[in-house]
Parts: C-alpha cells; sequence; structure tokens
C-alpha cells in the first residue's frame, strides 16, 4: 500500500513543469475499472493504474492473482512534502543489485546479457510475446544466493495480501531450479539497469 501511495505521487512530482511533465502525468489520471459482476463464486476483475502503475486483480472464490500487473515510479526519487527523498522502488533496487553482486565471476558470465540496460521487452503494444528464458538458472546458484532471489522476487509475487501473497510465492518456490535470473547494465548501485526473473 505505501509503495503504490509512494509511486502514485512520484507521477504528481513527474507533473512539475519543472520535471517537463504534462496533463498526462499525475494522481489526477489514474483510473479504476470493474470487469464482471464483483462474485463470492464468479469469476470477476478490478484494474487500477495510470503511468507507471497498474494493478490487474483477477478473482475466483477465494483466489487472487494480481496479473499482469507494473510497477514502476518516474523519478526513481522525489522529495515529499516534508522534504524528505523517497525512492518507492529503492528496496527492490538494493535486492537486485545485492544478488548480481553475489554472483561469482562464472554466475555473471551467463546471468549479465549485456552492459547497459534496456527498455522493457514486454508491455503495452506487445501482446502474446513470449520470451525464452535466458540468464542464470536458480539450480546453478547457492543455497544463500537462492535466498537473495527469493527475497527479490517477494517483492513482486507478495503484492497481494499475506494469504495470496504466500500461496504466489510458494508457486515461484516450487519451480525455481527452473527460474532464471538476467542482468542488463553496470553492477554499481544507481546505475540504470534491466534485469528479468523468468520462471516456469
Amino acid at each position: 500500500y505505501e509503495r503504490v501511495l509512494s509511486q502514485w505521487r512520484a507521477d504528481d512530482a513527474l507533473a512539475q513543469p519543472t520535471r517537463g511533465g504534462g496533463p498526462q502525468f499525475g494522481m489526477g489520471f489514474y483510473y479504476i475499472a470493474l470487469i464482471g459482476a464483483p462474485s463470492l463464486t464468479e469469476p470477476w476483475q478490478w484494474q487500477w493504474g495510470g503511468h507507471h502503475v497498474t494493478i490487474n486483480a483477477t478473482i475466483v472464490g477465494p483466489n487472487l492473482a494480481l496479473t499482469p500487473s507494473f510497477i514502476g515510479a518516474e523519478p526513481a526519487t522525489y522529495t515529499d512534502a516534508s522534504g524528505n527523498a523517497v525512492r518507492p522502488l529503492g528496496d527492490i533496487e538494493r535486492d537486485a543489485f545485492a544478488l548480481v553482486n553475489w554472483l561469482d565471476a562464472e554466475q555473471q558470465r551467463t546471468a549479465i546479457l549485456g552492459d547497459t540496460a534496456i527498455e522493457v521487452l514486454l508491455g503495452p503494444g506487445r501482446d502474446g510475446r513470449t520470451l525464452p528464458p535466458e540468464g542464470l538458472p536458480a539450480v546453478r546458484m547457492s543455497a544463500d544466493q537462492r535466498a537473495a532471489l527469493l527475497r527479490l522476487v517477494r517483492h513482486y509475487t507478495e503484492l497481494a495480501n499475506d494469504e495470496d501473497g504466500a500461496a504466489r510465492t510458494a508457486e515461484v518456490e516450487r519451480t525455481l531450479d527452473e527460474t532464471y535470473f538476467a542482468w542488463r547494465g553496470p553492477l554499481t548501485p544507481g546505475s540504470a539497469v534491466y534485469f528479468r526473473v523468468t520462471g516456469p
């Protein structure tokens, strides 16, 4: 909840003329939609989002899936009303850099696909596209490295409430050997990078 609020506020910061923002950015340009009729038994969905946050929640009885969803932030850092620096995705960035820098040289040669960041490969306008697994498979990681990979993954699988987040995390854990970690960009924290975790 706090992460989404801070991402939402980042869009307000982006909307300021000093940052080059325009009328399409800011908290006023987020929308909610219901698809189907809310039900305790039949499938239905709600969507909420805007420029850098989109949450799709599909509900069937007691089950919840939050895919596809997108969490991003622009600017990556902004100053709140109290004068504090806010980094909505700072913990994700920290954990991603910790994992890639924990890999040994041979593992890094497999995981690192390039030395510069790239744009996202999946998203709007790229419907139906699938990517083959690439990078370093978790089966080639130590127990501590695998724990670091799971810590990174939990930022995404545990977006939901505790019960549904735990179920999604357990699903990833069951197939961790078939899960890959890929990286593009420098290894210095604060650099622009792209990373991807791909699993079955």
